[in-house]
């Protein structure tokens, strides 16, 4: 099970897997602009597509975004979701920019991601 939090990273239900946080859409400007804005020499932007490996990713995808996200604007993030594999589930939260997903959506944030682990962890 995969939760793709674009404000805070994504959560594996295998610990060792886990992704850096940075998660968008598979434009170069877009890393490179961020590459530029949070210089680290050590990372390979090429690397850093996780639309080149959503698809591959065998287990049910939650993929959530901010509404006002300018890091990863909700078409990004919907184009991550289009990529991935059912089962999926997509979730933009109202109001929400990048870094702020839980602060701004509290307890339907929390009542979103255990509907959506109980749901895959049942099976």
């Amino acid at each position: 099970i995969t939760v793709h939090n674009m404000g805070t990273g994504k959560a594996h239900h295998k610990p060792q897997q886990h992704f850096q946080p940075l998660q968008h859409k598979p434009t170069k400007l877009t890393f490179q602009n961020h590459h530029q804005r949070h210089r680290n020499d050590d990372v390979d932007i090429d690397a850093m597509q996780p639309i080149d490996t959503i698809a591959g990713i065998d287990a049910p995808d939650f993929v959530i975004g901010g509404e006002l996200d300018d890091r990863t604007p909700p078409e990004e993030t919907t184009s991550l979701f289009d990529a991935a594999e059912e089962p999926k589930e997509l979730w933009i939260v109202p109001g929400a920019a990048h870094r702020n997903l839980h602060a701004h959506a509290g307890a339907e944030y929390e009542r979103r991601i255990l509907a959506f682990l109980t749901l895959h962890l049942s099976r």
